[in-house]
């Protein structure tokens, strides 16, 4: 899963998540009285994007699209990039920015690959763009996919190596794939 791609350096994508950051803060002025979520993914290293890196985001996103309507959720404006440093899907509802991260939390929880997914909930207060933590919600950190502890402490730590993390995920996502085509 990790083999193949384009490995991207370093300022492609910390320019991918500038690029991202200023079309958040676009959208979310342009009407500031709607909720945006941004889904991407969290993947580790220097390929961002393959053909099964975009599997992965494209049952994410299937998964949020079945979410919206069980949930009533209806996107007013919805926007995908796809690039060699990653994937990204806005999507800007009317929906309440801490009712819909619930559901998010849900999603996460609930969905065989939801740890790989990254939903946040970003909405305007008092001319200031906001992110709807999880803590916000009354719940814990996301963890680690090694050790449980906090992912983000293991991660500015580099508690562990790519190598060990991203082979985890490569069992997480053949698990889920395997069960998957036992179904189709």
């Amino acid at each position: 899963m990790f083999d193949t791609g384009k490995i991207q350096e370093l300022e492609a994508i910390l320019t991918h998540k500038e690029q991202r950051a200023n079309l958040q803060t676009k959208l979310l002025f342009k009407d500031p009285n709607k909720a945006l979520l941004v889904f991407t993914l969290n993947i580790p290293g220097p390929i961002k994007n393959n053909p099964q890196i975009a599997r992965i985001f494209h049952a994410g996103k299937f998964a949020l699209q079945k979410m919206f309507t069980q949930k009533n959720v209806r996107p007013i404006y919805t926007k995908e990039i796809n690039l060699p440093s990653g994937l990204d899907w806005f999507v800007e509802v009317a929906t309440d920015p801490f009712t819909l991260k619930q559901f998010l939390i849900e999603l996460e929880q609930e969905h065989p690959l939801g740890r790989l997914f990254d939903l946040d909930v970003l909405f305007v207060k008092d001319g200031q763009v906001q992110i709807v933590s999880r803590k916000a919600l009354g719940y814990p950190e996301r963890s680690c996919f090694i050790c449980q502890q906090s992912a983000k402490i293991c991660a500015r730590n580099q508690t562990h190596q790519l190598k060990e993390i991203q082979k985890k995920i490569e069992q997480l996502v053949d698990t889920q794939l395997k069960e998957a085509q036992e179904y189709e």
